[in-house]
């Protein structure tokens, strides 16, 4: 299994991120804005992708070879409303946009911990190709 972290660097990312990269069979991506905050994951095998939730070519070179997104990323300490509306919202309609098994070109799965209101659910998100990506909401990820 492919899986993308983003969030990595983050309060629940860092500490998700190191036990993940302890399973079998799974590879480790992580997209961050400053590669140099992610070495420690790096050193423990995650693939550092440099990228940005706001830009889409990042993206999309972000999703390559990915079957499975952990999307923890989120913008709050410090943060206006309208930046926090700019990553948590935003950031996380063009991830989903750009999920290349949403529409059905392969199988995948994408869990959101922290931004179910960009999908209309009062808990996490889970999306899978094999239920044509419809949205429901889940309690776990990875499942």
């Amino acid at each position: 299994m492919n899986v993308l972290v983003t969030g990595a660097t983050g309060r629940v990312g860092s500490r998700f991120v190191p036990r993940l990269l302890q399973q079998r069979g799974v590879s480790v991506s992580v997209l961050v804005r400053r590669p140099e905050r992610a070495e420690s994951l790096r050193r423990l095998g995650a693939q550092v992708v440099q990228g940005d939730l706001l830009q889409r070519d990042t993206l999309t070179k972000a999703l390559e070879r990915i079957d499975t997104i952990v999307h923890l990323a989120a913008f709050f300490r410090g943060a206006t409303d309208a930046e926090a509306h700019e990553v948590n919202d935003t950031g996380t309609e063009m991830l989903a946009e750009r999920i290349p098994f949403r529409k059905r070109q392969r199988k995948g799965s994408y869990c959101d911990s922290k931004s179910p209101r960009a999908w209309g659910c009062e808990s996490s998100v889970w999306l899978s190709s094999t239920e044509k990506a419809t949205r429901t909401c889940a309690s776990s990820c990875l499942a």
